[in-house]
C-alpha cells in the first residue's frame, strides 16, 4: 500500500464543521423563523365576544394553598394512586363538563382543531418545582380560522353548565397574540379556591409549527426561572418548622416525583449583579467575579436560581488568576439539550477568543462530542465524537491541575491523556461563541490543593 501523508479524519471533521457548521443547529433556527413568520403573517383572533372581565380576584390552588393545608398535602402524600387527588378536584370542579362542550364544538366545527391536553404527572411536577397553580390541569388548544362561532359555541357551552371565564392575551408578535380562556365554576368552591379549565385559541399553521418544533427551548429556562420562585415559598415552608427535604423523599416514594425532578430544583452557586455574573467558590465570603473580553459592560451569560445560562455570545473570563506552580480541582455540573455544548477554558488573559489568547487551553463537552484545544482552533489535542453525555439532566465533571498538567473527567470518566498547560497562570474562561441551544452550568469550585494530595 502507498505511503501518503494522511490527515486524521477526526480534524478533516473538525475543519469541516468550523466552515460549515451543524445543519441540525440550522434546521432548529429554520423551524422556529418559520413559526415566527407564521406568527407575523396570521391574522389576529377576534374576541369582540369575549365580555370584557374585571381582575381575577379569586384565589387558584397553587403551592401555597397545598403547603399551607396539612389535610390537602396529607391527601397528595397517602393517595391510593399517584393522581387520586388531582382526580377528586377534577371531578369536584365538574371540569368534565367542559370536555363535552369541546366534544360539541368538534361536532359543530369539524375542521377546527380541538386536542385536550389531561396530565396529573406533569401539573404535580408543575406545582412542586415551579411553584406553578393548578391553572392547567386540563387544557384545551382550538386552532381555527373561524374563532367567532368557536368562541361563540363555548360561550353558550360555558354558560349552559354555570361556567365564568377570564381571559389572557399572550403576545407573539406585533400582530398575534394567542387568546387563553381561563374558565371555572360559578359555584364551585374548595376551601375558598377555584380550579380553571385552560383553553387555547389560536391558528392552525401556528399550531401546526408548534408541533414541528416540538418543545419550546425557553422551557429549561423557564423551568430554573420558576425553581427561583419556587425556593422562595420552601424557605417559608422552613420557617414553619418543616422539613423540604422529608417532604420531597415522601413525594418520590408515592411517586409523585421523580429524583430527577427534585435534583433540577437544587440551587447553583452562582450571582448576578448588574449584569456580571460571579461564582460563590466554597464559602459564601469567596466570590470569583468574570468580565466580558469584548463588552466589560455585561456579559452574555444569565443566573436562574443560582444557575449560569449561556444565553448569548460571551468571552467571560474570571478576574482573578491563578498560579500555574500551584495544584487545583476545577468540578462542576453540567446541563446540555440537543445540539448544545459547554465550552470551559483556561487562558492567562482576559481576551477575546482566537483573536490573540493562542495559549488558552479549551475543553468543549457536548451530547455526542468531546474536545480538548490548544491555542483556540489551532490544536486539537482531544476529539471523541461517540460520547453519550446525559441529556437534560445535570452531570459532574472535572478539571484537574497539577504541576502544569491538566486531567479530565466528564460524568465519572476519566480521560487517559495528560494535556499540558504553557503558562505560568490562569484565569477560568467561560466561553459561548455562538448562539445555541440552552445548557447551564450549576455548581462550579476551584480548590487549591496541596502537592501531597495532588500525588
Amino acid at each position: 500500500m502507498e505511503t501518503l501523508e494522511a490527515t486524521k479524519l477526526s480534524e478533516i471533521k473538525l475543519s469541516a464543521f468550523l466552515t460549515i457548521g451543524d445543519s441540525r443547529n440550522d434546521l432548529r433556527k429554520y423551524f422556529r423563523s418559520t413559526l415566527e413568520d407564521e406568527y407575523n403573517r396570521a391574522k389576529e383572533i377576534d374576541t369582540s365576544l369575549l365580555e370584557e372581565q374585571p381582575s381575577l380576584r379569586e384565589k387558584i390552588i397553587d403551592l401555597n394553598f397545598i403547603l399551607s393545608n396539612d389535610e390537602d398535602l396529607k391527601e397528595i402524600l397517602d393517595q391510593p394512586r399517584s393522581d387520586y387527588y388531582l382526580s377528586y378536584l377534577f371531578i369536584y370542579f365538574e371540569l368534565e363538563k367542559i370536555i363535552e362542550v369541546m366534544k360539541k364544538m368538534k361536532a359543530a366545527c369539524p375542521e377546527d382543531f380541538i386536542d385536550i391536553h389531561i396530565d396529573a404527572k406533569e401539573s404535580y411536577s408543575k406545582l412542586f418545582m415551579r411553584g406553578a397553580p393548578l391553572s392547567n390541569l386540563a387544557s384545551a388548544t382550538i386552532a381555527t380560522l373561524n374563532e367567532k362561532s368557536s368562541i361563540q359555541n363555548l360561550l353558550q357551552g360555558l354558560k349552559a353548565n354555570n361556567f365564568l371565564y377570564w381571559v389572557e392575551k399572550i403576545k407573539k408578535s406585533d400582530s398575534f397574540s394567542e387568546v387563553k380562556i381561563f374558565a371555572y365554576s360559578k359555584s364551585k368552591r374548595y376551601k375558598g379556591a377555584i380550579l380553571p379549565f385552560e383553553i387555547t385559541i389560536t391558528r392552525p399553521n401556528i399550531y401546526l409549527h408548534q408541533l414541528i418544533c416540538g418543545n419550546d427551548e425557553g422551557g429549561e429556562i423557564e423551568q430554573f426561572k420558576n425553581a427561583e420562585a419556587c425556593n422562595l415559598i420552601y424557605e417559608n415552608y422552613i420557617k414553619s418548622q418543616k422539613n423540604v427535604d422529608v417532604l420531597f423523599s415522601q413525594l418520590c416514594g408515592n411517586n409523585i416525583l421523580s429524583s430527577k425532578e427534585i435534583e433540577l430544583c437544587t440551587k447553583g452557586t452562582w450571582i448576578e449583579e448588574n449584569g456580571q455574573v460571579s461564582l460563590i467558590n466554597g464559602s459564601a465570603d469567596s466570590k470569583i467575579e468574570f468580565i466580558d473580553a469584548v463588552n466589560q459592560s455585561k456579559n452574555g451569560f444569565r443566573v436562574y436560581n443560582g444557575i449560569l445560562h449561556y444565553a448569548d455570545r460571551s468571552y467571560s473570563w474570571s478576574k482573578t488568576q491563578f498560579p500555574t506552580n500551584e495544584d487545583y480541582i476545577i468540578r462542576g455540573e453540567m446541563y446540555l439539550t440537543p445540539d448544545s455544548g459547554i465550552d470551559i477554558a483556561l487562558g492567562p488573559n482576559i481576551e477575546y477568543w482566537g483573536q490573540s489568547n493562542e495559549k488558552s487551553w479549551t475543553l468543549m463537552i457536548g451530547v455526542n462530542e468531546l474536545w480538548i484545544r490548544e491555542r483556540c482552533f489551532h490544536d486539537t489535542l482531544f476529539f471523541d465524537n461517540k460520547r453519550n453525555s446525559p441529556l437534560r439532566e445535570f452531570f459532574p465533571f472535572e478539571l484537574r491541575i497539577q504541576n502544569k498538567n491538566v486531567t479530565v473527567s466528564v460524568n465519572g470518566e476519566n480521560l487517559p491523556e495528560i494535556f499540558p498547560l504553557n503558562f505560568d497562570s490562569f484565569r477560568l474562561g467561560l466561553i459561548n461563541f455562538n448562539n445555541q441551544p440552552p445548557c447551564f452550568l450549576r455548581k462550579l469550585e476551584i480548590e487549591r490543593i496541596s502537592k501531597s494530595q495532588s500525588s
